[in-house]
């Protein structure tokens, strides 16, 4: 009898194997390498790459190139310091996850700021994977010395930069999770499996089906981060992570420096469609720009310039529906989506009078 029944098991996960085998070819005929990704990131302490790294990173969405300069940021190799500097700290969304190095906003908006006499330099300080307080630690190592910097911007995504104890313990399980044995199995089929990529990344455009495959330890969270910045019980969060803002903004005054916070928006603030599926799947009555009200409150209550990127991402969405801002299997902006937020920012600095070239 166990002979019998060992002898069908073996049966059964042969015709699974095949199956599944058979599968992957016909998703390659169909599809070639489109969704195999290539994602060969280096976290080396604070930084997230090794200095003058070169590496291709492809998804279903994009193939670009990431070239590192020596200081470990993705930006242009600067030989020698500027008189008229600024500099833009954050996460991925700053770095340009995604999109080529020309096309993240810092150096879309260094690109605008050309026919200023003498010109701006931007120097992009985006590293994914960065929280907050990270953000002043690289400022402090890298730039407070810089003489010709004169403006300091922050992206602040709204969907991971709240400061609270449960988040930072929710990432100090993904750290524990990457080094696990699963990891290595999960970045295999990342780079060798059509099919694990076919099921994984499309996932992300339904709710449902990111939740039960999160679940099952196949694919991460989809994009949009938790639920901090939409409910209002996370005040105390908010109240906190406020007061580390304005610690950094009296510390570059007394410098001398301007300081101006970006709101980064998810796509669920951009997007109508998809904040109504997310509160139609948590079953929440969140209200999406709770948090955005607060931080303009307390903005101009401490005097610190606020520029909150939703209104132009949503005018822009409106005007032009067809162009995704976003990716579709990732929350981050799309090379249009990058466009429109530099754009966004050169008015405001040109409005606002922060555009003072020093001549020596």
């Amino acid at each position: 009898m166990l002979p019998k029944i060992f002898l069908n098991s073996l049966l059964l996960l042969g015709f699974t194997l095949a199956g599944l085998f058979t599968i992957e070819l016909g998703l390659r005929y169909f599809t070639g390498k489109t969704y195999l990704d290539v994602d060969l990131r280096l976290r080396n302490g604070e930084l997230v790459y090794e200095p003058n790294q070169v590496q291709r990173w492809k998804r279903i969405e994009w193939d670009v190139t990431y070239k590192i300069n020596s200081k470990g940021f993705r930006d242009f190799e600067y030989p020698q310091p500027s008189r008229n500097a600024l500099v833009i700290l954050g996460d991925s969304f700053t770095e340009g996850y995604g999109v080529e190095q020309f096309s993240a906003f810092p150096k879309e908006l260094e690109r605008l700021l050309k026919p200023e006499q003498p010109p701006y330099r931007v120097y992009n300080a985006g590293l994914q994977g960065r929280l907050l307080r990270s953000y002043l630690r690289i400022y402090d190592q890298f730039f407070k010395n810089e003489k010709g910097l004169q403006l300091v911007l922050m992206g602040f995504c709204i969907a991971m930069d709240i400061e609270s104890e449960s988040r930072i313990q929710s990432r100090t399980v993904t750290v524990v999770k990457k080094s696990s044995l699963l990891y290595p199995i999960k970045r295999y089929l990342c780079e060798h499996s059509v099919l694990y990529n076919f099921i994984r990344r499309p996932a992300r455009l339904s709710q449902t089906a990111t939740h039960w495959l999160s679940a099952m330890g196949i694919m991460g969270a989809g994009p949009g981060g938790d639920f901090l910045a939409y409910d209002e019980k996370f005040l105390p969060a908010w109240k906190h992570t406020a007061e580390i803002i304005d610690d950094f903004n009296v510390q570059l005054r007394k410098e001398g420096r301007e300081f101006v916070l970006l709101l980064i928006p998810s796509h669920d603030q951009v997007y109508d469609v998809h904040f109504k599926q997310l509160k139609k799947y948590s079953g929440q009555k969140f209200d999406p720009f709770v948090f955005n009200e607060f931080m303009a409150v307390f903005c101009r209550q401490r005097g610190i310039k606020l520029l909150d990127l939703a209104p132009a991402l949503k005018q822009a969405a409106l005007k032009q529906p067809d162009i995704n801002l976003y990716f579709k299997t990732d929350g981050h902006w799309t090379a249009q989506g990058h466009a429109v937020v530099a754009a966004a920012i050169h008015r405001y600095l040109k409005a606002n009078a922060l555009l003072r070239p020093r001549l020596n």
